[in-house]
């Protein structure tokens, strides 16, 4: 517990690493109207990797952030494809359930990891427990969507007749 301005409170430390991505993508899709609709993405873009630390308030059972420092932040170029599958759940075929998996391998980015051997380190900061690494930023990530084309929303049959 730490004395600030008369009140005592207790603190603590939270080191997380994040991954963000962004990516612009084309997709190669044929056009049918069957139930199963196959398709491929080819992606190019970036991972931004970041290691925040986060001060938190845990009096009395509360989790507000007081403070926040970005300990480490690497980006890195990222590419890669898509393979996916929508398959219709309903009666008009342009509502579909999307079922995808990307394979995104890129460059190498720093992060830090905690360190393996703590004893050998005098710590005087608590960021001084993590060490940086260097690793290729590959990622698998698969997914579940809903798939809407909005141009099969409104089918022929639909039309109004003409008087």
């Amino acid at each position: 517990a730490l004395n600030i301005a008369g009140f005592l409170k207790d603190y603590q430390l939270r080191t997380n690493n994040n991954i963000l991505t962004a990516h612009l993508s084309a997709r190669l899709q044929p056009n049918g109207n069957g139930p199963l609709r196959p398709y491929l993405e080819g992606m190019i873009g970036t991972k931004g990797l970041f290691t925040v630390t986060n001060l938190v308030d845990i009096t009395l059972n509360g989790n507000e952030v007081v403070d926040t420092n970005t300990d480490e932040a690497d980006f890195a170029f990222s590419y890669g494809l898509t393979v996916g599958l929508v398959f219709n759940v309903f009666r008009n075929d342009g509502i579909g359930i999307d079922l995808r998996c990307a394979y995104l391998p890129g460059g190498n980015a720093s992060y830090l990891v905690r360190r393996t051997n703590l004893s050998s380190v005098v710590i005087t900061d608590p960021i001084d427990a993590f060490e940086k690494k260097n690793s290729p930023t590959t990622l698998v990530v698969p997914q579940i969507g809903l798939s809407i084309l909005l141009s099969r929303l409104v089918s022929d049959e639909d039309d109004y007749e003409e008087y």
